[in-house]
């Protein structure tokens, strides 16, 4: 029997700081929202319907999703950000009586196709699972000595871990489980409370993931994304885009329309350049790199594992396993630090907690509409606000909130030569 597919694109994506105005599954990589590339993926698969759930007051996402051919889709609305058991809740009357739960940013559609291997065989509710060596940031299956699913410990403490097993965020559920989340009351985690108490209860089978299950909560996991969708880009010139014979380019490469690759710079792929993109003479853009439609390394800019949205230019500088939004500007010698000086993992500060972003290769995350002076630094794991001007001359060594001028203060001096 065809599966209903439910998305959850609700929720508030207050941990996605700078990037959060819409739902974080709308942010774009190689010319499409992640949420378009998870439906694209969803169209191989022989499915009844996509049910996504987002808030009543994003817009984005709403005229994305009406807009959006291919699937038979349906767009329902979670009227207030009470968690992710109230938001399965809130469409209760137009789930089936089994039907996939998962997250919109589920680009790899054998996430979803691994729990139908076997569906009807054994019964019950299926949740998709993954080995992980960081138990204490997520939800860790308790088993019994005969290997029995018998519980959830969420976020257990160092060292008191029940196993190496977690929840990967996608589930086949059931009626009778939907029953038991509306007695459940209502809190951040009532889903998790009422699937902790099925599995005491009812016949669980738990599905190990074959690939990587990414995640999407902060902004540097769309790096991780980025790279599964580059590994699976067709290669590609568009009418109009110029290619200057004295550039080298290497392996697969997307190259959009009217864009302009100058003389002597380098691309290695996989990389894609968005339609009227520019990189500049003398510029490299290497190792998973995408550059959106209309940005620009103007020359001697060296990319490299980063991202460069729509209509930003980068003058010149060094740009490392970065993320920069739309319509930036970024003045002549700009570094991004992506490397701690003792290599270790590198953190960043979110909403006034210290996150291991679990990454020993990590720069800068530089919002929208972002105005750099020249010759700036950006350490590594600094998150800068959308709107924000950055003075010449400094090194960012603190998150940067929105619409903020940051500047270093230096002291000049001036002595006769004697």
């Amino acid at each position: 029997m065809k599966k209903q597919i439910v998305l959850l694109a609700a929720g508030l994506s207050s941990r996605f700081f700078p990037f959060q105005k819409s739902h974080k599954s709308m942010f774009t990589i190689c010319g499409k929202p992640v949420i378009g590339w998870t439906l694209d993926g969803l169209q191989k698969m022989d499915i009844k319907e996509v049910v996504v759930i987002i808030t009543p007051k994003d817009e984005v996402i709403r005229d994305y999703l009406e807009n959006y051919k291919g699937l038979k889709l349906k767009i329902v609305y979670q009227q207030k950000s009470l968690g992710m058991g109230n938001a399965v809740l809130s469409i209760k009357k137009n789930l089936d009586d089994e039907f996939i739960l998962g997250f919109p940013h589920f680009v790899n559609n054998k996430t979803f196709e691994v729990l139908l291997e076997g569906v009807g065989k054994s019964g019950g509710i299926r949740l998709l699972t993954e080995l992980t060596d960081r138990p204490w940031e997520y939800g860790i299956i308790d088993m019994d000595r005969n290997g029995k699913p018998i519980g959830i410990v969420e976020k257990p403490k160092k060292g008191q871990e029940p196993s190496n097993i977690r929840l990967a965020g996608c589930y086949l559920l059931n009626k009778k489980f939907i029953d038991l989340l509306e007695k459940t009351p209502v809190s951040e985690y009532q889903f998790e409370i009422a699937l902790n108490e099925y599995l005491k209860k009812e016949k669980v089978v738990l599905v190990e993931a074959k690939e990587r299950v990414m995640s999407l909560k902060y902004p540097w996991d769309i790096l991780l994304i980025k790279d599964y969708i580059l590994n699976r880009l067709t290669e590609k010139r568009e009418p109009g885009c110029e290619v200057s014979p004295t550039a080298l380019i290497r392996g697969k490469v997307f190259i959009g329309a009217n864009a302009k690759i100058c003389d002597y710079s380098i691309i290695e792929g996989p990389a894609y350049i968005g339609k009227n993109a520019v990189v500049g003479n003398y510029s490299i853009l290497r190792d998973n790199s995408v550059l959106e439609a209309g940005a620009q390394l103007e020359r001697y800019v060296d990319c490299t594992r980063s991202i460069v949205g729509k209509n930003t230019h980068i003058h010149s500088g060094f740009v490392g396993d970065t993320i920069i939004g739309d319509s930036g500007r970024l003045g002549a010698g700009f570094v991004t630090g992506n490397k701690r000086m003792d290599r270790d993992y590198i953190s960043a500060d979110v909403k006034g907690n210290r996150v291991q972003s679990g990454l020993t290769r990590l720069g800068g995350m530089i919002g929208n509409d972002v105005t750099v002076g020249i010759n700036v630094s950006v350490m590594p794991g600094i998150i800068i606000g959308s709107k924000s001007i950055i003075g010449p001359c400094s090194s960012v060594t603190r998150n940067i909130p929105e619409n903020s001028f940051y500047y270093s203060e230096q002291k000049a001096k001036i002595k006769e030569i004697v």
